[in-house]
């Protein structure tokens, strides 16, 4: 995953207003907040075209209604048919909404959910 596409989702989360770092939470501690990674799959082809899977984990108090609602936004930011941007250096990126899904917590406050993004990179050499 370049740093463009990282950029790109990065944005769209903050002018949703959705609490996000890349890799750990490195603020305050205030609920909802999501966490992201990112798994690279090999290039499909020569033609400059790799995929994979961007991973936001969201944590929440109580209230799974609440983490509903964000995954609601998240899925209407990025459609299943993908959000498109060409970058400054030609590069290009599309993200789509690949699924969610409530996992287990040992705790009854905290609740988590994770929602997984196909991203889809060009890049071209000129």
């Amino acid at each position: 995953m370049n740093k463009n596409t990282l950029a790109f989702i990065s944005n769209a989360l903050r002018a949703e207003q959705i609490p996000y770092c890349l890799g750990q939470w490195s603020k305050e501690i205030s609920y909802p907040y999501f966490v992201g990674e990112y798994i690279d799959s090999e290039p499909v082809s020569e033609s400059g075209e790799s995929q994979g899977v961007f991973i936001l984990t969201g944590f929440g108090l109580s209230d799974r209604l609440s983490l509903e609602r964000i995954k609601e936004r998240i899925e209407r930011l990025f459609p299943v048919y993908g959000k498109t941007r060409i970058f400054e250096d030609n590069s290009a990126a599309a993200v789509m909404f690949m699924s969610a899904a409530f996992l287990p917590v040992e705790s009854d406050e905290i609740k988590k959910i994770e929602i997984k993004l196909r991203f889809k990179e060009w890049r071209v050499n000129i």
